[in-house]
């Protein structure tokens, strides 16, 4: 008997026992649901028998891998029942992410977009993306609910900031797609790095010229500027080369070189990259 052959018999073999003491609801009967799936998995007959699975309870790898198995086969409304029904049940709402991000991924494959911008929504107060939080801008009345909704997602970035960069970016481009220039500049501290300060420089110094370059002089570096200059030195003076440019069209060479003299006294050896590199330059 060839090897399919003997793997769809035992298949059959395996459903028998599992459907004949599944009413008894023991673990002995979870086990085997959870051994079969793998095996149907294993032998491509999922879509034969996708019907017979169901999630069980406290097994997130076996529920995670069914649903993905249904969204894989296009089945996005059990997927979508079975995610729900677990979020439901979680008392550890830190599972609940796994399921949520499925449901973003079904919503965006159905092009669902009410339920697509409420999962969006839940899933910015945990992880920044610029993308999908001007989406749901675009799509939430700007009322009270949604200014406190609005200040979570923005504190959650900004406490992510100091070792996530694209929630350090993610919060730079919130002010400034708010046009707060005051905002963003009070943002150039350790946790945003010279590349990021690069997209907004000429703009911050149009608008806020002193109040720019003296943040700029000032700030701590960023931890991830310290490792880069370690790692991969030329990209981050190329980052740095453009805030000189800039700064120097600006203030020109004699201004420059006593604001950076001036950081030089006062800070000494403390001074941080930009400060130094200006140094080197003038």
């Amino acid at each position: 008997m060839s090897s399919p052959a003997r793997r769809s018999e035992i298949v059959i073999m395996l459903i028998s026992v599992y459907q004949s003491g599944k009413a008894e609801n023991t673990n002995d009967s979870k086990e085997l649901l959870q051994l079969l799936l793998r095996i149907v998995i294993a032998n491509q007959q999922f879509v034969d028998y996708k019907d017979i699975f169901q999630p069980i309870r406290h097994a997130f790898t076996y529920n995670l891998e069914l649903i993905d198995r249904l969204i894989e086969i296009g089945d996005f409304r059990t997927a979508e029942s079975y995610c729900n029904e677990q979020i439901q049940m979680n008392t550890n709402g830190e599972y609940d992410w796994s399921y949520i991000s499925r449901l973003k991924h079904i919503y965006t494959q159905t092009k669902d977009q009410q339920k697509l911008i409420l999962i969006l929504s839940k899933i910015l107060l945990k992880t920044p993306d610029f993308e999908d939080y001007k989406l749901v801008v675009s799509h939430l009345p700007h009322d009270a609910e949604f200014k406190k909704w609005r200040n979570m997602v923005l504190a959650n970035a900004r406490q992510l900031a100091i070792f996530d960069k694209k929630s350090a970016d993610f919060s730079l481009a919130l002010r400034h797609s708010e046009g707060d220039v005051k905002g963003m500049i009070a943002y150039l501290d350790d946790k945003i790095d010279y590349e990021c300060i690069t997209l907004y420089a000429k703009e911050l110094l149009d608008q806020s010229p002193e109040l720019f370059i003296k943040k700029l002089l000032e700030k701590p570096d960023a931890y991830r500027d310290i490792v880069l200059r370690e790692d991969d030195n030329a990209k981050l003076n190329h980052s740095l080369e453009k805030l000189y440019s800039l700064t120097i069209s600006k203030f020109g060479t004699e201004t420059m070189l006593l604001m950076v003299k001036q950081i030089e006294i006062r800070y000494r050896s403390w001074v941080n990259l930009f400060v130094k590199y200006a140094i080197e330059k003038l």
